[in-house]
């Protein structure tokens, strides 16, 4: 099953259309952890290129690398007037993942939370910005570690929150 064969199951569009004539002031925020991060980027991206609606807000965690240089560029040049985000941690593995070896490349802008203080965070405009968590060559270990906490919070326990 691939992501337009979970389209198929539930639409969202519709409901997003008819969300949007009741309530005019309703706001889309697009968000996600991890994998949910790449599904929210392809989930933008089709609401947008199929349906016409573009989101408010739009922010992503440890999200891994979802296009190529082509995909990037439109990204940031479609959605440039939208509130958009790109949120790593410490030495988080899966922002490094696919490797850019094979050609992938992330969106900017990019806030990296470099440690555990909120006096950490640094803003990169670009989505491989050698000043941002790309400089990191994490460990599967502290990857993991990293991966699994972002602004203190156990997401490898969500469910017990």
């Amino acid at each position: 099953m691939d992501y337009h064969d979970t389209m198929k199951l539930k639409p969202i569009a519709p409901t997003l259309i008819e969300l949007k004539g009741n309530y005019p002031h309703f706001k889309l925020f697009i968000t996600g952890h991890s994998l949910g991060g790449a599904l929210a980027t392809i989930c933008a991206a089709d609401l947008f290129l199929n349906h016409s609606i573009t989101f408010d807000h739009f922010i992503t965690f440890g999200q891994p690398r979802v296009g190529n240089s082509n995909f990037a560029a439109w990204w940031e040049e479609i959605f440039r007037d939208k509130d958009v985000l790109r949120v790593t941690h410490a030495k988080d593995l899966v922002p490094h993942l696919p490797y850019a070896l094979f050609k992938y490349q992330h969106f900017g802008p990019e806030l990296w939370q470099r440690n555990e203080s909120l006096d950490s965070l640094l803003e990169c405009s670009s989505g491989e910005d050698k000043n941002c968590s790309e400089q990191e060559h994490p460990t599967l270990r502290e990857g993991i570690v990293d991966h699994l906490n972002y602004f203190g919070m156990d997401l490898g326990n969500v469910c017990e929150v």
